[in-house]
């Protein structure tokens, strides 16, 4: 049969203090607490028609970067990476 008075007293000898604190404090009231709710929102603006066809000449030439950009061949059997 177990002893549980020496595992219990074995366990809390193993607390540090700042726990052996908290447990000899009361529980907390939880009507005693107060919040403050805060909703933060912001307005997206919508892209001007300048804005969205620079965008789009920016993204066709990156593609047409990769698309010229040589390609390096695989790595011969065994050579390192």
């Amino acid at each position: 049969m177990l002893n549980l008075s020496t595992s219990n007293q074995s366990a809390m000898d193993d607390l540090t203090e700042a726990e052996k604190k908290l447990l000899n404090e009361a529980p907390i009231n939880r009507d005693e607490l107060h919040y403050e709710m805060l909703c933060i929102a912001y307005d997206e603006r919508m892209e001007t028609e300048e804005e969205v066809r620079k965008r789009k000449e920016e993204a066709e030439k990156n593609a047409a970067a990769d698309k010229n950009a040589k390609k390096k061949p695989p790595p011969a059997k065994g050579a390192p990476v």
